[in-house]
């Protein structure tokens, strides 16, 4: 991000968004909705924490820096289909260590490979007390920006931020424009 509406996506899903995959697993599990915080305070109670999936996208092509979560989802509904009565918690704690290393990862993979030295954090599942202290184990000499935990599940928020920075610039669409959720 450059400034204001002057961005360049250098990596993305192929797939569903991190919190998607919090969601729909928590959902696969009975354990709630939204996936995130249920997700993370699950995991805490896990006893035996010890990786029950494999580490995905481990060999990716320079300069890739995609993301995926399908085949993780995948790997927790078979992995509870075959084994019914695993301890959640600890199917959990293993779901939410790949899903955030995955991320953290590839973030980082992006900066050095680029030159950023700025990251910033958010979104909901930027409220992952985890996904916090990953991203400071992994900084070298990046500057990590992560809004209050209280600003990070609130899209709604985020979103007339952003809008009261266009509105300050000028740029405003009429009344008459459509919806887009990846506008």
């Amino acid at each position: 991000m450059r400034g204001i509406g002057n961005l360049e996506i250098i990596g993305k899903t192929v797939d569903d968004a991190v919190g998607e995959a919090f969601d729909k697993v928590s959902k696969y599990l009975g354990l709630g909705y939204p996936g995130g915080p249920v997700i993370e305070k699950t995991a805490r109670n896990a006893v035996i924490k010890k990786p029950l999936f494999p580490k995905l996208l481990a060999d990716a092509p320079e300069g890739d820096f995609r993301f995926s979560y399908s085949g993780l989802k995948t790997a927790v509904i078979t992995y509870m289909k075959d084994n019914p009565h695993a301890d959640t918690s600890e199917v959990v704690y293993s779901f939410q260590e790949r899903a955030l290393e995955i991320l953290v990862r590839r973030v980082f993979a992006a900066a050095r490979a680029t030159g950023i030295k700025q990251i910033v954090v958010a979104g909901g599942v930027a409220a992952n007390g985890r996904l916090r202290e990953m991203l400071r184990d992994a900084a070298a000499d990046e500057f990590i920006i992560i809004p209050s935990p209280l600003l990070c599940t609130d899209n709604a928020a985020m979103v007339a931020g952003l809008g009261y920075r266009y509105f300050t610039m000028g740029i405003a669409d009429p009344l008459s424009t459509d919806i887009s959720a990846r506008l």
